[in-house]
């Protein structure tokens, strides 16, 4: 019996599955249709949209939400908002802010998880290297972004923003280099999803490359849908909990 309703569960986690990919195709394309047909503020509504497609889907058709994974949603909704009239006012700001904040829970949720493992000297060797590298293309992609830069205080913005981004690169990796689980591979994917929107909507809007919006969108819907894929994508969880009980010891 037990079988026959461990299977179910499977198929209808599948079923889910398949229905997340099919909307988030037909989201990409919808995106790709606003970049080469519509005026820059209608283009980032359909962003605005397709995020709250992706909330509405997670929230009315998942059963066991995640809090943090809504809650991620939700400030991505935010930052999204801000970002259609991102010229005024402080709205820049505010589109910084949830960007943070978003990365922020994101980054709470999993060191949730990675706490409970020890730490070996290899990764940290690594990790600090890492940072060096990351750190060093943050510094250039400022330089390239700040002289569009509407006030100076947006640089102090674009360094916490950068530096969120840097921390939820390096937590995928170490996530991955202690587990290597399906889960963490998804984690990772969804991490580098993050960094490619954010750089290619840099050089799309500081450096006036049109083209990038469609990698950015593209990227974006992409990151959206590992979001939530890696919230429904349980299967493995009890199994990284055991693997943690062993090995932080």
């Amino acid at each position: 019996m037990s079988r026959i309703q461990n299977n179910f569960k499977t198929e209808k986690k599948m079923l889910k599955l398949s229905s997340l990919v099919f909307c988030a195709v037909v989201i990409a394309v919808l995106n790709i249709l606003a970049i080469s047909f519509l005026s820059p503020i209608p283009m980032r509504g359909v962003r605005l949209i397709s995020t709250c497609l992706f909330l509405s889907y997670y929230t009315f058709f998942i059963s066991g939400r995640n809090k943090y994974v809504v809650a991620i949603l939700i400030a991505l909704v935010a930052r999204d908002y801000f970002y259609i009239h991102y010229e005024q006012d402080d709205y820049d700001y505010y589109f910084f802010a949830f960007s943070i904040l978003s990365y922020i829970l994101l980054l709470i949720k999993q060191w949730r998880k990675l706490i409970k493992y020890k730490f070996q000297t290899p990764s940290l060797l690594v990790g600090a290297l890492l940072t060096f590298a990351f750190a060093f293309m943050l510094v250039q992609l400022e330089e390239i972004a700040s002289p569009e830069f509407r006030e100076p205080g947006i640089t102090y913005a674009f360094y916490i923003f950068g530096s969120a981004i840097i921390a939820l690169l390096l937590s995928s990796l170490y996530y991955y280099y202690r587990v290597g689980s399906r889960r963490s591979i998804i984690f990772c994917f969804l991490a580098y999803s993050c960094l490619i929107t954010d750089v290619a909507s840099c050089f799309a809007y500081y450096v006036s490359i049109y083209e990038m919006y469609y990698l950015e969108r593209i990227a974006y819907v992409t990151s959206l849908f590992l979001l939530i894929n890696y919230g429904l994508n349980t299967g493995l969880l009890d199994r990284e909990r055991k693997y943690s009980t062993d090995y932080s010891e």
